[in-house]
């Protein structure tokens, strides 16, 4: 509380709050009065849609912030770049393309690549499941319509 100026009855709710919808969890050990909470998790999946409009509305502003502090990242990466060794600058990068798929498609293709990127997950726990050299690595899988970029029929929103 001494670090953000914030009662311990307001943290300790807003804690709970992100408890409730698996952001974090409590770490306290039983019978002690000190609430510690730690991360659940380093991935994240929010639907923008899921029917109830204030939640909606809670899940598109969560998603407007996340993107906003990806971009200062990706930027803050891209200035240090070459600061780092070699193999890091070959290993990193982007990759930007435009498919046509469905729904159906893009929905079979990102439970294919979500596996692949789950995989290293309980490294993020055990550091000693870390190989030497690992660093943490933010991977942002974002996939969204555009408009076509590839002459043909055009494609109705």
């Amino acid at each position: 509380d001494e670090v953000i100026g914030e009662t311990p009855t307001t943290c300790s709710f807003h804690f709970r709050q992100l408890g409730k919808y698996g952001f974090v969890e409590d770490d306290a050990e039983p019978g002690r009065r000190e609430r510690p909470w730690r991360l659940a998790r380093m991935n994240r999946r929010i639907p923008s849609q899921t029917g109830d409009p204030d939640a909606d509305l809670a899940a598109n502003a969560t998603i407007r912030v996340l993107l906003e502090h990806y971009i200062s990242e990706m930027r803050t990466w891209w200035q240090r770049a070459l600061s780092y060794p070699p193999d890091w600058q070959t290993a990193t990068g982007f990759t930007d393309m435009v498919m046509f798929v469905t729904p159906d498609e893009l929905t079979e293709l990102r439970g294919q690549l979500d596996p692949m990127l789950y995989r290293y997950m309980d490294r993020l726990e055990d550091p000693s499941l870390r190989p030497p050299g690992a660093r943490p690595v933010r991977t942002l899988v974002i996939a969204y319509p555009v408009e076509s970029t590839v002459p043909g029929p055009e494609v109705a929103p």
